[in-house]
């Protein structure tokens, strides 16, 4: 498909998240991310918290935070009980998620206590 790269020479491509899950012989020296769409975040997301790693959390977190600033504008254009009812229900989501990802940060600082030796 591609000449192989020598020192002098650059390969330009465009692959997609899709396509580099089941590539294992890829191996950039330099990768730029150009877009992130939502349905690359939501495959990103979803993988991620079924795995159950923290960063994961913190990707949910700031996704459903990026939503706040749309629903208020729409709710500046027009009120309606609709608009009103998701802008609340995206607000106690978020401030659920960021509980629980400040509690989980809590614990890991907290230090477990130590059996004594006997």
């Amino acid at each position: 498909l591609i000449d192989p790269s020598t020192d002098q020479t650059w390969s330009v491509l465009e692959v997609s998240s899709f396509q580099l899950e089941s590539t294992a012989q890829f191996h950039p020296s330099i990768a730029v991310i150009l877009n992130i769409t939502p349905d690359h975040l939501d495959l990103t997301e979803g993988i991620g918290l079924y795995l159950e790693k923290v960063w994961a959390e913190y990707l949910t977190l700031a996704i459903t935070a990026s939503f706040l600033p749309l629903e208020i504008f729409e709710l500046s254009r027009r009120i309606t009980v609709v608009r009103v009812a998701l802008l609340a229900v995206n607000a106690l989501v978020f401030f659920y998620l960021l509980k629980l990802v400040a509690d989980r940060g809590r614990r890991a600082q907290i230090p477990q206590e130590i059996p004594p030796v006997e």
